[in-house]
């Protein structure tokens, strides 16, 4: 989040960012604790808003 603030992602920060996106997709349903589960969401939606500019456009 750091890096996309201050001054946006290369190709590489772009990738990892998606990578922490799908893995967060895949543990959240795991969590059994509320607390947790609202903070990792949110981690989530913070990843998915500074992805956002990223996603390819439809050809």
């Amino acid at each position: 989040m750091q890096r996309e603030l201050k001054g946006g992602l290369d190709d590489g920060g772009i990738a990892e960012l998606w990578g922490c996106i799908a893995d967060l997709d895949k543990i959240i349903p795991l969590i059994n604790e509320e607390y947790c589960a609202f903070y990792f969401t949110k981690l989530r939606t913070m990843a998915q808003e500074a992805a956002a500019p990223y996603i390819p456009t439809a050809t």
